[in-house]
């Protein structure tokens, strides 16, 4: 464990940034096994994890038997000011994805992308989760709503 006050995460290259020698310095993914952010009240834990063979940093959400992570990922988008329906945008802008992973307990990441994978994923349970999903109104795109079914699945 090291304590460094002057931390900073490139969410663009997925980068942690140190102050060395008043010089910022990219730490390798292979020497971190996580961090953590801390601003004011608020904190943000970040770990290493590896999907399709790529190191990356993620946010879990959700641990337990089943485990749910987020990933927040920075593109640029160029400008779209060619063509007869262009909306005239000029300037390239950051665009802001999340994706987000559940981990059994023994296994890989495996993408959130709607409600069916999940039943798939869980047969013994896909009645249960169903009417769980019904009564709350769940969407899997909210956050909040995919805490709550991990938080259900870990019951």
């Amino acid at each position: 464990v090291v304590n460094h006050d002057l931390v900073n995460y490139d969410v663009f290259h997925d980068d942690l940034l140190v102050m060395r020698n008043g010089a910022e310095v990219i730490v390798r993914k292979d020497m971190v096994q996580e961090f953590m952010l801390l601003t004011g009240l608020d904190s943000l834990q970040l770990v290493r994890l590896k999907v399709n063979a790529v190191e990356s940093f993620y946010q879990p959400l959700v641990k337990g038997k089943i485990e749910l992570y987020k990933k927040v990922v920075k593109t640029i988008a160029a400008p779209t000011n060619t063509g007869a329906y262009s909306n005239g945008k000029t300037y390239s802008e950051f665009v802001e994805e999340k994706k987000y992973f559940w981990r059994p307990t023994s296994g890989g990441l495996k993408e959130v992308r709607n409600k069916k994978p999940l039943f798939a994923d869980f047969p013994e349970q896909q009645k249960n989760l169903e009417l769980f999903l019904q009564k709350n109104q769940i969407n899997v795109k909210d956050e909040q709503h995919l805490k709550a079914v991990f938080i259900y699945l870990n019951r």
